[in-house]
């Protein structure tokens, strides 16, 4: 038995990763989004979201540090 890690729903930032390297690919396919939905095997909707979200996610401030805590 193969031991691939699975990538959860929870895992946004490996979800972020894997939806960015898929944009940057369209970008170099010179494919219509047709095109590289078909090849990629997603529906066309689903890319529109997942550009949407990247592009809000790209837009939206860094969020602030966690607060650091010194116990005397």
């Amino acid at each position: 038995m193969l031991n691939v890690p699975t990538l959860s729903r929870r895992n946004t930032a490996a979800t972020r990763r894997r939806r960015a390297e898929r944009f940057e690919r369209f970008r170099r396919s010179g494919q219509t989004i047709a095109q590289f939905c078909a090849a990629e095997g997603i529906s066309e909707p689903s890319f529109y979201v997942w550009n949407q979200t990247l592009i809000r996610a790209a837009e939206s401030p860094a969020p602030p540090p966690p607060p650091s805590f010194r116990f005397a």
